[in-house]
């Protein structure tokens, strides 16, 4: 996205999204999530008490609602922090019910119980992704848009101060070259390193999926920008390497 802090106003511009699909939107853009990966997540998947999404499963088709535990690699299966305002809209969502009723089968006639958080189907994410382009085209071409949001969120981290080993791991890339990829001729707004909310504060992500879940505050790692000072859109691969996530 072109205006990689402006995402929340993004989002309240979206009022024709009903909060299940704006809590969609933000898992995708806060969470980093591939789109199979958050049509996956059910409720047991939230865990609000150590703030972390679990991506455990994944929906292949979103025209069906039969999940599977193999991922795209072992790498994405992964804890990864919630922010603040997508914790909040996720559990305004929660209150309306942990299971919902969506019509399935052949021709939409069968009516079944879901404990999916979101359990769209192809026809409603098309829906989704014409008001995301109505709102803002530029970033949002023709295609599949989902992956839009998961590259703003690589370059947020990275000008937040963050390695390129650190967003590997929260992205659940299972090699680095992906990450690079992503972060090469990406262009974004500037991010003071301490104006983006809880990215030092929050756990990092922990991979493999453990329960476990680290309460510990990362520190401000070297490559980290002074306050105030501006980041270019180039990005280089970091020659200092960050400890691990996880450990």
């Amino acid at each position: 996205m072109a205006d990689v802090v402006g995402t929340w106003e993004f989002l309240s511009r979206c009022q024709s999204l009903s909060l299940r699909e704006r809590a969609f939107l933000a898992v995708l853009r806060f969470g980093g999530l591939r789109k199979g990966e958050a049509l996956g997540l059910e409720w047991r998947h939230v865990d609000p008490t150590a703030n972390v999404l679990r991506v455990d499963q994944q929906r292949r088709k979103a025209n069906a609602l039969a999940v599977t535990r193999k991922l795209k690699s072992e790498a994405a299966r992964r804890n990864v922090p919630m922010r603040t305002p997508l914790a909040q809209l996720l559990a305004d969502l929660r209150r309306a019910g942990e299971t919902c009723e969506v019509w399935t089968g052949r021709g939409g006639r069968v009516l079944v119980e879901t404990r999916l958080v979101f359990p769209f189907r192809e026809h409603e994410l098309a829906r989704v992704a014409a008001v995301v382009r109505g709102v803002d085209p530029a970033s949002f071409p023709p295609g599949d848009c989902w992956h839009v949001f998961r590259h703003t969120l690589a370059v947020e981290l990275v000008r937040a101060g963050k390695s390129v080993e650190y967003v590997h791991q929260w992205l659940g890339h299972s090699d680095l070259a992906k990450t690079v990829v992503y972060l090469r001729g990406l262009v974004g707004g500037f991010v003071d390193p301490l104006g983006v909310e809880d990215l030092d504060r929050t756990p990092p992500p922990v991979i493999g999926g453990s329960s476990h879940t680290s309460t510990g505050r990362t520190g401000r790692p070297s490559e980290a920008s002074s306050p105030g000072t501006r980041m270019h859109s180039h990005v280089d691969v970091p020659s200092k390497r960050e400890p691990q996530l996880g450990n």
